[in-house]
């Protein structure tokens, strides 16, 4: 089990890797978790800034639910009601980040609010262009009506962005363990550097995790992850699976008692997610621990 002084200072010393977190949120007992997790992360990795971001959806405003709307219910004219809208949602908003910049404050962590009008999934993409890591809930206002398990947002800023993504739980719980789930494929060989990173700085043990049909081929992939893994100097146990990859991890993570997962994110082909699902949204939906997603 690698514990080289040398080596975890080497780690230690490496280019610091969150220096902007962005926060996208909505006001959300979710959002108000993934601020949580922000902070506890930016007070970790040296004070980085935290960037909180509310966005006006325009698509509320401008579409044609509000105009049916009041039509039916006598509003009179779409244009008269409309500023009234935009002034509700635009507090609503800026509620949202006050309870961020409160979060931030406490735990004297430099903060910077942000709130545009767009489209939600858009402005954050593009406000994530500037940070090094997106955090946000899996869930956001509406978590109560929704059948499903994880939210359309989220979904589409994972698959989009080219910056690490934090899907965080309903409320915050400080990570003393954490997984990696390791395929072989470029984007869990690349989460592979953020679980390290991760490790050293937060001073927790590593579970790197891998499945295949063959277990053969997952014994290589744990061999693999625990040769690159060597180098942060941390505790690292494998756990090489024969399985469907999404059921392996889940129960891994219970059988491990991990409170965090590292792993890339949709690592197949387009088309065989669209007929079989995908590792990565099965996982998003059911874990309950905070699920850090790389795309390379």
């Amino acid at each position: 089990m690698p514990q080289k002084h040398g080596v975890l200072e080497w780690a230690k010393k490496e280019k610091q890797m969150f220096k902007r977190i962005l926060v996208p949120t909505d006001g959300s007992s979710y959002s108000a978790a993934a601020f949580d997790y922000a902070v506890f992360l930016a007070d970790s990795f040296e004070n980085a800034l935290v960037c909180g971001l509310s966005v006006v959806d325009v698509k509320t405003l401008a579409g044609p639910l509000l105009h049916d709307l009041g039509v039916s219910i006598g509003l009179g004219p779409f244009d008269a009601y409309q500023p009234k809208v935009r002034n509700a949602l635009q507090e609503r908003a800026e509620e949202a980040i006050a309870v961020g910049r409160e979060k931030c404050e406490a735990g004297s962590v430099e903060f910077e609010s942000h709130t545009v009008d767009g489209i939600v999934s858009r402005e954050i993409l593009r406000m994530a262009d500037g940070c090094d890591l997106v955090v946000m809930g899996k869930l956001g206002e509406h978590a109560d009506w929704r059948s499903s398990l994880f939210g359309h947002t989220v979904e589409t800023v994972v698959r989009a962005s080219h910056h690490p993504v934090l899907v965080t739980p309903q409320e915050f719980c400080e990570p003393t363990r954490a997984m990696i789930a390791y395929d072989g494929s470029t984007h869990s060989y690349d989460a592979m550097h953020d679980a390290g990173e991760l490790a050293v700085k937060l001073e927790i043990p590593l579970v790197a995790v891998s499945a295949h049909p063959s277990l053969g081929k997952a014994e290589e992939h744990c061999k693999a992850a625990e040769k690159y893994l060597s180098r942060y100097g941390v505790e690292v146990k494998t756990m090489a699976r024969e399985g469907n990859a999404e059921e392996v991890i889940l129960t891994a993570l219970d059988e491990e008692d991990c409170d965090l997962l590292v792993m890339g994110a949709y690592g197949h082909s387009r088309i065989r997610e669209l007929i079989l699902g995908s590792t990565t949204e099965h996982v998003m939906r059911q874990a309950k621990c905070p699920i850090l997603l790389h795309r390379s």
